[in-house]
C-alpha cells in the first residue's frame, strides 16, 4: 500500500482550500489512496479542472452560518514544479453564488484547460 505520493505523479483529485492550514488540500479520487487527502501544497496545478459544489453542503453553510468543505475543483493533479501562468481568476462564495464564478464578471465557471492554485486564489486558462 502506498502511503505517499511520488513527485511527478498524475492522478484525478478533488482540491479545496484548507482554511485551518492555509494551504490546498488534495484528495485522491482514484487508486490506493482514494477518498483520502494525499497532500497539502501552497501551490497546485490541475489539468482539466471542473467545479464541484455539494448543494447539500452549501445549504448547511447557509443554514448554520458555519463553514464546511463542500466545494472545490476536480481534475488531474500534476505534482511537479509550477510554471508561471496568468489567467482569469475564479472564486466561490456560498452566500452569493451557487457555484464557482469568474471574479471579474461573476459569470459561472464550468471548466478550463488548466488551473493554478496559489496564495489562496485560483487562475484558469
Amino acid at each position: 500500500m502506498r502511503t505517499a505520493v511520488e513527485k511527478g505523479v498524475r492522478m484525478k483529485v478533488f482540491v479545496y482550500y484548507n482554511l485551518h492550514r492555509k494551504v490546498w488540500s488534495i484528495k485522491a479520487l482514484e487508486g490506493d489512496m482514494k477518498g483520502r487527502v494525499v497532500a497539502h501544497r501552497s501551490e497546485a496545478v490541475l489539468e482539466n479542472p471542473r467545479p464541484k459544489v455539494s448543494q447539500a453542503g452549501r445549504k448547511r453553510v447557509l443554514r448554520d452560518r458555519r463553514k464546511n468543505v463542500h466545494a472545490g475543483l476536480v481534475g488531474v493533479w500534476h505534482d511537479r514544479d509550477i510554471l508561471l501562468m496568468e489567467g482569469d481568476v475564479i472564486t466561490y462564495n456560498p452566500y452569493k453564488h451557487k457555484t464557482f464564478v469568474y471574479a471579474d464578471n461573476l459569470s459561472p465557471f464550468t471548466g478550463a484547460s488548466f488551473a493554478l492554485m496559489k496564495n489562496g486564489k485560483v487562475a484558469v486558462i
